[in-house]
């Protein structure tokens, strides 16, 4: 293991590590001796990755543990109990109340680095997730453009049309059932069409991309196109696809037609000009998307939009 330039900030009560070198190597390391100081750390520094506990120093590691995972603003850091016995009942106690790992000790300080940050780093994944559609978010997906910058790449932004109408319709439930087959629709395209590498993340919302590279990205896009139009079909109820359209209330109370649901996708690449910012991207693809979702010279159904400018 190499030490981290960034140091994640820990809680750690056991003396026996508080002063370990290696654990200064990788952490910044805030010891307490008291339960009631995990408080007092917590309350200066809300950005704390990992507390470790030690069962056989601290008896109200448990209330601790439960009341710390039920409170909103520390339920995502995670928990370690040092335990001096691995019991079925221990066990279940501790993750009943909220842990997220225990370690049986006496434990070398490489074994407790390692499982510090292999928590932290799990955490870290999982609150990125999208809870719906089971694809990274945006904590994800900011760290893999950052990490492609440099290479060539091509952005595909993929947003659903009419989706709030859609969603106030006929409920949250199919609005659901809907973002989920469209996931389902993106990321089974990437495995047919595109690379091994290439990447599928849910922004938000009706929003999705995939970076991929630039020669694949018209033939994503295009089959991602043909295959969620042929399967808006289902989406529907049998006398609103007959009528191509949904009939319902706008914002200001008035009756308006909203078409079927279709995908506008936005291509943005470095293939033609250098783009070296995350902000810089995101304009391009914002104002692209606008543009396809807006175009007096869009097709019927979904679309997509490839950005051609070199400056």
């Amino acid at each position: 293991m190499q030490a981290q330039k960034f140091k994640e900030k820990i809680i750690i009560s056991p003396t026996l590590f508080t002063h370990n070198q290696l654990l200064a190597d990788y952490f910044e390391v805030f010891p307490v001796t008291t339960m009631s100081k995990v408080d007092g750390v917590l309350e200066k520094h809300a950005d704390i990755g990992a507390i470790v506990l030690d069962q056989s120093q601290h008896h109200e590691w448990l209330s601790v543990t439960h009341r710390l995972k039920r409170n909103a603003s520390t339920f995502h850091g995670v928990i370690i109990i040092l335990v001096t016995e691995v019991t079925l009942e221990g066990v279940a106690l501790a993750l009943e109340a909220g842990a997220d790992d225990y370690m049986c000790t006496p434990a070398t300080p490489q074994e407790l680095v390692a499982h510090i940050l292999m928590n932290i780093r799990r955490s870290q994944r999982d609150q990125s997730i999208n809870p719906l559609t089971k694809l990274p978010g945006n904590g994800i997906i900011m760290h893999t453009l950052q990490e492609r910058l440099l290479q060539s790449w091509a952005l595909l932004w993929i947003d659903l049309d009419n989706f709030k109408a859609y969603n106030d319709y006929y409920g949250f439930s199919r609005g659901d059932a809907l973002l989920q087959k469209t996931a389902h629709i993106i990321v089974t395209t990437v495995k047919k069409c595109g690379n091994e590498t290439d990447f599928v993340g849910h922004v938000g919302g009706d929003d999705f991309m995939v970076i991929s590279t630039p020669p694949h990205a018209p033939t994503l896009a295009q089959d991602m196109c043909s295959t969620f139009d042929a399967h808006v079909v289902n989406f529907y109820d049998t006398k609103d696809f007959m009528h191509k359209a949904l009939t319902l209330p706008n914002r200001q109370g008035i009756l308006q037609t909203f078409p079927l649901i279709t995908l506008s996708i936005a291509i943005v690449s470095n293939e033609k000009r250098s783009i070296n910012s995350i902000a810089h991207l995101s304009q391009i693809a914002a104002e692209l998307k606008c543009y396809a979702k807006t175009s007096r010279h869009r097709p019927t159904g979904s679309w997509y939009v490839k950005d051609r400018r070199r400056t």
